[in-house]
């Protein structure tokens, strides 16, 4: 029975973190960003127009998977800063963590509401994306949304590190630490072969090796290739996908909600 009440304290608490996390987002930024998104598609898109119809296809299809996956890659950073910095700079977190509410329950609370709204970005950006190819095609892709579905893996890494940062670090360096982040995650393994090449000893492996699992490899999640060249998607990549995504993730919630316990608010 205590274990019941403590499994629906717990989710009250969190789903009412993550109702004020999606309100506050929603007033802040997911339209501005889904207009600017369809805009600069739609330009984009109209310097593709003499191509031929393969090429054509194959730079909107680069050029639609890029945006989504950059505008996707700063509202996760942002919204990562954004969860908690605002709340201890208004000292709003002490009336919060008056209540009944842990600071588990909170960080916790706060990333699922910041993920939902990632969620329906990325979800409306894709679909502008796709039914724009659909009315200059006449096809739809379903790997395109497998794409898609991938990159928004990826960025709930990215928005969990953002998240983690934040708890110990200034809005700005939050923002560069996790820009920097993305790009050695996107060539990690580029950056993994060419150090392996000139590491003469066999420490400096060894802490390449680190490097390479501690960073995360947001690479993995990256199909744009695959999609361009029409390539079929192999389902156990994207299962491999998903259970990286999923452990590395709670890897980086642990150690913000260490971080943030042991912050003085």
């Amino acid at each position: 029975m205590a274990k019941v009440k403590r499994r629906a304290h717990f989710l009250r608490a969190t789903l009412a973190i993550a109702r004020n996390a999606i309100g506050e987002a929603l007033h802040r930024i997911i339209f501005q960003v889904i207009l600017l998104f369809g805009v600069l598609l739609v330009v984009g898109g109209s310097f593709f127009t003499y191509m031929a119809p393969a090429e054509e296809h194959k730079m909107l299809t680069d050029l639609g998977l890029s945006i989504i996956a950059a505008f996707g890659m700063m509202l996760a950073i942002f919204m990562g800063v954004m969860a908690l910095q605002p709340e201890i700079e208004r000292r709003t977190i002490y009336a919060l963590l008056a209540k009944p509410v842990r600071r588990w329950e909170f960080v916790v609370g706060k990333y699922v509401g910041a993920l939902a709204v990632l969620l329906v970005s990325v979800t409306v950006m894709g679909a502008v994306f796709m039914t724009m190819l659909y009315v200059r095609e006449g096809n739809f892709y379903a790997e395109m949304a497998e794409a898609i579905g991938t990159t928004f893996l990826g960025l709930g890494v990215m928005l969990a590190l953002a998240m983690m940062i934040s708890t110990f670090c200034s809005t700005l360096i939050t923002v560069i630490a996790g820009v920097v982040l993305w790009i050695m995650g996107y060539m990690q393994s580029y950056l993994g072969d060419v150090f392996a090449q000139h590491a003469e000893s066999g420490l400096l492996r060894a802490f390449i090796g680190v490097l390479g699992v501690v960073l995360p490899n947001f690479d993995k999640f990256d199909l744009r290739m695959q999609v361009v060249d029409q390539v079929r998607i192999d389902p156990s990549m994207v299962h491999s996908m998903f259970w990286y995504g999923l452990e590395y993730t709670a890897v980086v919630l642990v150690l913000a909600i260490i971080f943030f316990n042991e912050k003085q608010v």
